[in-house]
């Protein structure tokens, strides 16, 4: 019995190896596939990298897949906000690629860059921006 072949374009995010791992009928019991994560990407399950066909054609563990590195969830800074719909995940976690923008209460003016990005290493990019009162 063969185990069914990963999609050859689950995503971006990874890589897979063998390449035998994506051609259907190629799989047979007891081969194995592991799942390799592009730069910025890190497993949904780290402890299912390599996954095993088994005896009745099944993937064992269930094929872990590759998401965007988390970077830690941004607070809101003084006198201004973090805009919600950067925190794309259950978490409140913004991954890899994502871009969060900043914003200042009224009677207020923002200093620094409005945006920062959630880099490759799950970490943001520049500093945090202040709000600075309005002079009349």
């Amino acid at each position: 019995k063969t185990c069914s072949h990963f999609s050859a374009d689950r995503d971006s995010r990874s890589q897979l190896h063998p390449a035998k791992c994506t051609q259907e009928g190629k799989n047979k019991y007891e081969d194995t596939c592991k799942v390799v994560c592009n730069h910025g990407n890190v497993l949904n399950k780290p402890a299912a990298e390599i996954t095993t066909c088994g005896k009745d054609g099944l993937w064992v563990p269930h094929p872990s897949y590759c998401i965007g590195r988390p970077c830690p969830s941004l607070k809101d800074i003084p006198n201004g906000s973090v805009q919600a719909s950067c925190k794309i995940y259950l978490d409140g976690s913004t991954r890899y690629g994502g871009r969060c923008f900043y914003r200042c209460n009224s009677g207020y003016d923002l200093k620094g860059v409005s945006y920062r990005d959630c880099q490759a290493d799950g970490k943001w990019s520049g500093t945090e921006p202040i709000c600075e009162k309005q002079h009349p």
